[in-house]
């Protein structure tokens, strides 16, 4: 059983390396080097006055991720976190999404102060940063007539209309149903608006809601799951008694 602070710092820095690598390979599948080749949109980045760089300089921002993601591993958080910034800052000034963004706010926070147990200035704001993105995520949701179900059947439609695999095909047209989509809808928010107060008064029962949660995304929607993985490794400061240790 997993009780010690130590043991779930290790598996924190694991999955949040996991993200990290997990947005490289969906970069590679998703042929974001044919963006920067020109070959897919002629233009796409944040600022104006910044050019899209070639695929050589995409390699590197890729290279760089990818030896902060090991160092992390390596007890070399800082270090490790800064090669992640400097990576996520070159791939947001090309293309914006907003888990690339997430990435990089837990990585500025660990580079400022790793996790630990006489400093736990990072724990307390990382615990913040996942409440503060359900709560908004919910909250958008809710105003937007999210939960009607409407744009989960549309979007589920699309995919169905891409997808090859014939399991996800299949749980794509279940979910795709007005009924089940209005179902699945009002679920996630509640999920959303239902797993800070788990997270904070019964934190077992919150990290399951929220692994529960990313998996059940991650079976419909192949691009997500560095944000899951990151949701996922930001649940984890909620187990983190430090009294533990005195």
């Amino acid at each position: 059983m997993i009780t010690k602070k130590y043991s779930l710092e290790k598996i924190f820095y694991l999955i949040f390396s996991l993200a990290v690598v997990s947005r490289i390979i969906c970069d590679l599948l998703l042929n974001r080097a044919g963006i920067h080749a020109g070959e897919v949109f002629p233009n796409r980045h944040v600022f104006s006055f910044i050019s899209i760089y070639p695929p050589a300089i995409l390699y590197i921002e890729m290279a760089l991720a990818s030896a902060g993601a090991i160092l992390l591993n390596l007890k070399r958080v800082r270090f490790g976190c800064l090669l992640i910034i400097i990576s996520y800052l070159m791939g947001l000034s090309q293309m914006f999404q907003n888990q690339k963004l997430l990435i990089l706010i837990v990585a500025c926070t660990l580079c400022i102060q790793p996790l630990s147990k006489t400093d736990k200035s990072s724990i307390w704001f990382l615990r913040y940063q996942l409440i503060l993105v359900y709560s908004i995520s919910a909250l958008q949701k809710v105003v937007q007539g999210f939960n009607d179900g409407i744009d989960l059947s549309l979007t589920t439609k699309y995919l169905l209309s891409i997808e090859s695999n014939p399991v996800i095909k299949a749980l794509l047209a279940y979910v795709s149903d007005p009924l089940n989509a209005m179902i699945f809808s009002v679920s996630t928010v509640v999920l959303e608006f239902i797993i800070p107060i788990f997270l904070i008064k019964r934190p077992k029962i919150g990290v399951a809601l929220v692994v529960l949660l990313h998996f059940s995304m991650n079976l419909l929607m192949k691009d997500i799951m560095p944000f899951s993985l990151t949701m996922i490794a930001l649940s984890l400061p909620f187990l983190m008694d430090f009294d533990l240790d005195k």
